[in-house]
C-alpha cells in the first residue's frame, strides 16, 4: 500500500495517494499500531498532507509517529518520520524543531548506505540554515559540501540542481553575486532537460 500511494504521488495524485494510505490505517490492527509499519504509513501520511498544504494535520500525524518509534524501529523508518516531521514543523514557521529533527533524521541516514537519502536531506538542512535569524551561512554552506560529496554518483540532475540552486542562496547572502548567479544558472541548465517548474521557479 505505501508502494501503491508512493506512485500515485509521484504521478500527482495526492488524493489517490492519500485515500490508499488513510484505508490501510484504518485497517490496521490495533495491536499493531506501535510497530514500525504502521509508523511508515504515518509517515507516508504526513508527506501527502505536507504537499496538500495541510500543515497542522501533518504537525499532529509526525507528533504521534514520533511517539511510536522506539530503538527496534529500523533506522531508515525513523529517518523518514523525522524528515516528514521536520518539513511539517518548517511549514508551521518553527524553524528551530525543524533543523533539529532534520539533523536527527541525518545522523540516522549517515549509518546507512544511502548516500542519496542524505545528500537530499542535506539540502534541506542547509536550506533551514539560511532561514534561521540571523541566517548561518557558514552551517549552510558546510552541509552542502557533504552533500555534493553525497550526491557526486549517486544523484539524478534534478538533486544537482537543487543542490546548486542552495549553493547560489549561499553565496548570495554572502554578497558573492557573481558566483551566485553562475550557481543559478547552471541549476536551470540542469533542469531544462528534466523541465522541473517548482526547482526552475526556485532557481
Amino acid at each position: 500500500t505505501i508502494t501503491l500511494s508512493t506512485c500515485a504521488r509521484e504521478a500527482g495524485d495526492f488524493l489517490k495517494a492519500l485515500e490508499l494510505i488513510t484505508a490501510a490505517q484504518e485497517s490496521f490492527p490495533v495491536e499493531l499500531r506501535n510497530s514500525a509499519t504502521y509508523a511508515r504509513l504515518l509517515s507516508s501520511a504526513i508527506g501527502i498532507h505536507y504537499i496538500r498544504g495541510e500543515y497542522t494535520r501533518a504537525e499532529e500525524l509526525s507528533d504521534q509517529a514520533l511517539s511510536i518509534f522506539d530503538e527496534r524501529t529500523e533506522a531508515s523508518a525513523q529517518a523518514a518520520i523525522l524528515w516528514n516531521a521536520s518539513l511539517a514543523a518548517d511549514a508551521n514557521q518553527d524553524v528551530t524543531k525543524a533543523l533539529l529533527l532534520a539533523q536527527r533524521a541525518a545522523g540516522l541516514y549517515s549509518e546507512s548506505d544511502d548516500r542519496r537519502a542524505e545528500g537530499q536531506l542535506r539540502i534541506a538542512i542547509s536550506w533551514l540554515f539560511t532561514r534561521q535569524t540571523p541566517p548561518n551561512s557558514l552551517a549552510a554552506r558546510e552541509q552542502l559540501v557533504r552533500a555534493e560529496f553525497l550526491l557526486e554518483h549517486s544523484g539524478t540532475a534534478l538533486d544537482l540542481a537543487s543542490l546548486e540552486t542552495e549553493f547560489a542562496r549561499v553565496e548570495w547572502l554572502e554578497d558573492n553575486f557573481e558566483l551566485a548567479l553562475k550557481h543559478a544558472t547552471s541549476a536551470l541548465s540542469r533542469l531544462s532537460v528534466s523541465k522541473d517548474r517548482l526547482q526552475s521557479a526556485e532557481a
